[in-house]
């Protein structure tokens, strides 16, 4: 895995770090680790890894969650999964990598040509995010939490089936049941491929995921996290 840590200081009174690592042979993923500066007893911190599209590059929508988080006494992990956030590879066709036909369209396109998809992949980025977690030796021992929000919760979901290191996770608006995707009115557009995972219904519905380690809150996009309009 190669791991590296690179210091950036601090904000709004939260340490941060950037780690790196080889999810597999020329596949880099990474994340920023984010804590309370202040504190600084020599001590283990639980850590919770949060999931969402565009992991670091998405830091202010979640921002207010984040802080909440390191004052209740977590680290924070904001991963970023392949494809995603520094990592986002250029963009094609002019149009922009995350877009419908865009780059990750067309290289999750010809994953799924080969056997795989880009829902594998990142799936498989999880479990090697739990192996780094260990490696680094640096928060209380047992099963990591996660928090995700949106359709990339899903990736958290299929990893917690083969990796028992993942503990509870938190999905925000999740892909909760097949249901929810074929009802929707609108096809969201963005990342459109990144949650098709060839043949995953003949084995199960997102639904009998994980139950009763997952908390739903939001079922379906447009609701609050409390599921109202």
């Amino acid at each position: 895995m190669n791991p590296r840590i690179i210091g950036l200081g601090a904000v709004e009174g939260l340490e941060v770090d950037y780690r790196l690592w080889w999810s597999q042979e020329g596949i880099m993923n990474s994340g920023y680790v984010f804590r309370l500066a202040e504190d600084t007893a020599e001590r283990r911190r639980p850590l919770t890894v949060a999931v969402w599209r565009g992991g670091t590059r998405q830091l202010k929508a979640h921002w207010a969650w984040i802080q909440e988080t390191c004052r209740s006494g977590r680290a924070v992990l904001v991963l970023n999964t392949s494809g995603v956030g520094p990592h986002e590879p250029y963009p094609i066709y002019g149009k922009p990598a995350r877009s419908y036909f865009g780059v990750l369209h067309k290289l999750a396109d010809d994953l799924i040509w080969l056997g795989d998809s880009l829902a594998a992949l990142r799936t498989y980025d999880v479990v090697r995010c739990m192996e780094v977690i260990s490696h680094f030796d640096e928060w209380q021992a047992g099963a990591v939490p996660f928090y995700t929000v949106g359709r990339e919760g899903l990736y958290v979901q299929l990893a917690a089936e083969v990796d028992h290191r993942i503990g509870a996770i938190t999905a925000i608006h999740p892909v909760s049941s097949a249901a929810d995707l074929v009802r929707a009115r609108q096809l969201e557009e963005e990342e459109a491929m990144s949650v098709v995972f060839p043949g995953i219904f003949k084995m199960l519905d997102p639904s009998e995921l994980n139950e009763p380690r997952v908390e739903y809150r939001g079922q379906l996009e447009g609701k609050d996290v409390e599921g109202h309009e």
